[in-house]
Parts: structure tokens; C-alpha cells; sequence
């Protein structure tokens, strides 16, 4: 185990989304494929709109292990809340062995 993913101790769920390729009439399936897996989650920003009602924008950044599946428009549940990736994921790679080290990506709360 790299040191990256030993301090992925979080449980998480990640919903990852794929489409078929499209049929006679040009219609494509969503399918959504649930991995249990850790990860470790960072908060890098948290900013507040006030033009007539309060919305708060919270920005995190996620750590996967290599090998989660994990794109642009997945969504990943962390400790109740939900957040969806902006954005592509990025495979982070040792230099020395070229072995995948983790995955790092962008994060918005959702929920």
C-alpha cells in the first residue's frame, strides 16, 4: 500500500455513470454502477452568494485509491452528503515505478 492510499480511511460510495451506445433510433441508456470503496476528502473552499437568499458553495477535494472507476458526471456519498465531481478525474502516478498512486479530483456538495 503507497502512503496516498493508506490515509484514505473514510468509507465512501461512489456512483459511477456510463451510457450504452445508441440504438436504431438514436436513444442511449444510463447505467449507474455502485462501488463501496475509502477515500479521503478535503474541503479547499467554502464561499457565500447573498443576492436576496443565502447559498452556500462548498469545494472539496476527493482522494480515491487507483482503479475506482470515477468521471465528470459521478456523484460519491461521504459521511451523509453527497457530492458530485467537476471536471476530470485525475490518476495520479508514481514517477519512479509508473504504478497508479490515487486518484484526485474536484468536488461540489450536492446534498
Amino acid at each position: 500500500m503507497n502512503p496516498a492510499t493508506a490515509m484514505m480511511t473514510r468509507p465512501c460510495t461512489v456512483r459511477h455513470v456510463t451510457w450504452d451506445e445508441p440504438d436504431a433510433f438514436g436513444d442511449r441508456q444510463r447505467t449507474v454502477e455502485t462501488v463501496e470503496t475509502v477515500c479521503e476528502l478535503q474541503q479547499s473552499r467554502s464561499t457565500e452568494n447573498r443576492d436576496g437568499a443565502l447559498v452556500v458553495v462548498s469545494e472539496w477535494n476527493l482522494y480515491l485509491p487507483p482503479g475506482v472507476p470515477l468521471a465528470a458526471e459521478d456523484e460519491v456519498d461521504v459521511d451523509g452528503h453527497t457530492f458530485a465531481i467537476e471536471g476530470l478525474p485525475w490518476a495520479v502516478r508514481d514517477p519512479l515505478s509508473g504504478e497508479g498512486s490515487h486518484i484526485e479530483a474536484r468536488a461540489r456538495v450536492v446534498s
